[in-house]
């Protein structure tokens, strides 16, 4: 299955602890390996495709910590995790009054 991601290919090394929320990808990828546990080959291979066009073979997944199941492979920019998804697990967030914001 191939899923695009839009990650920016950059000029400086993006921070391996930060976890980026990404609106326009569909995929949870993980860069860093000292992030996730229990890193494993996944039964669901994908093909990630970036915003120059280049593809990466992702074959192995492992579990973030109060989140779930995330892809990862050392080759990508960046950690990211999709804002839908984000938005959707209520480990993550949650609603409070219309007067604040969503916290993550």
């Amino acid at each position: 299955m191939m899923l695009h991601v839009a990650l920016a290919v950059l000029k400086v090394e993006i921070n391996p602890m930060w976890i980026l929320c990404d609106n326009k990808s569909t995929v949870d990828i993980f860069k860093n390996k000292q992030m996730i546990t229990n890193i494993r080959k996944t039964k669901n291979l994908i093909w990630l495709k970036g915003i120059e066009g280049n593809t990466i073979q992702v074959d192995k997944e492992g579990d973030l910590l109060g989140y779930g199941t995330v892809y990862y492979n050392e080759k990508v920019t960046a950690n990211a995790l999709p804002f839908f998804s984000m938005a959707k697990n209520s480990n993550l967030s949650r609603m409070i009054t219309m007067n604040e914001m969503l916290l993550w």
